[in-house]
């Protein structure tokens, strides 16, 4: 079972990231410049916002980096912790203004 249980704090950790990439570049879209902090994405629902707990973010003057964090409490209540790794192929990564992450 805990297996089946990593496997979904790795779809969720694959989900926050990506729409932590996406609430980023919307914001450079919309104002010119990359957001100093996760904290100044606007328009963000209660759902998007838990992107806080799974994401890592560094402002760089035109660019960003953007790492997972890398473990998690496991899900069935033990002191045990779950390693999320994700790995994103270059094509994922083009276009988009992250100069480094843990996920390349």
């Amino acid at each position: 079972m805990d297996e089946g249980m990593h496997q979904m704090q790795q779809m969720l950790a694959d989900q926050h990231f990506k729409s932590a990439v996406g609430a980023i570049e919307l914001h450079k879209l919309r104002n010119g410049k990359y957001p100093a902090s996760l904290h100044e994405l606007k328009y963000l629902n209660s759902m998007d916002s838990a992107m806080f707990n799974f994401v890592e973010y560094k402002s760089f003057d035109s660019l960003y980096e953007l790492n997972v964090k890398g473990e998690y409490p496991s899900l069935t209540g033990g002191k045990e912790m779950n390693k999320i790794n994700l790995k994103y192929p270059k094509e994922f990564w083009k276009g988009l203004g992250c100069a480094r992450s843990n996920a390349m």
